[in-house]
């Protein structure tokens, strides 16, 4: 459990469970300190990792991040950004996953799933004031995936070339694997949700 003061980063290399499952992890990097994992998350599967505070999280690992469930944010206290960035670190997860960001310091993309995420029937929750960008398959088998904005006044653009506001592009939306349902926007949304294709083509969820 690392807590620390506003501005102070966490830098990791490495985390490993050492019976499957069972060890939990918190990091809190304050409002200002960014968090960087650089290697494999869970050769052992590790427990919940909650991301309680920081700036920007990122994950570049060329390694799946293998965890019960992962937190990251809070609706009262959201991270900056959440890039996992790397096509081979797709998020493995045996629990719910959430991601709340507010791209309060900046950045084009809130939220990235690089090498695509699986919740294995559990809900996958993503809150983002910026794009969204699934680089692989994101999927949970008879669950929910919602995508909403920071608040119900965020225009949300899911495929075609809109931009300025929540952007998610076609080969985004071509990735949303199998889910139960799919909810895009939020209760009481007062802004646009825009459908729209580059290709012209059918966006099938």
């Amino acid at each position: 459990n690392n807590t620390v003061a506003a501005g102070a980063n966490i830098n990791i290399g490495s985390i490993t469970g050492t019976t499957a499952g069972a060890e939990t992890l918190t990091l809190n990097s304050g409002t200002g300190g960014d968090i960087a994992i650089t290697g494999q998350v869970g050769a052992t599967r590790l427990g919940l990792l909650t991301v309680s505070n920081a700036d920007d999280v990122t994950y570049s690992a060329a390694a799946s991040m293998r965890v019960t469930g992962l937190t990251v944010g809070s609706t009262g206290t959201p991270v900056n950004s959440f890039l996992a960035t790397n096509a081979a670190g797709a998020i493995d997860s045996l629990g719910a996953i959430s991601v709340y960001t507010d791209n309060v310091t900046g950045g084009a993309t809130g939220i990235q799933f690089g090498g695509g995420a699986n919740a294995n029937g559990n809900a996958i929750a993503l809150r983002s004031a910026q794009d969204v960008v699934f680089g692989g398959v994101v999927q949970s088998t008879a669950s929910t995936l919602t995508i909403d904005g920071l608040t119900t006044g965020t225009v949300i653009n899911v495929g075609g070339t809109n931009t300025g506001a929540l952007d998610m592009s076609d080969a985004t939306v071509d990735n949303i694997g199998a889910f139960a349902t799919v909810t895009i926007g939020q209760t009481g949304q007062n802004a646009a949700v825009n459908f729209d294709r580059v290709d012209n083509g059918t966006s099938t969820f």
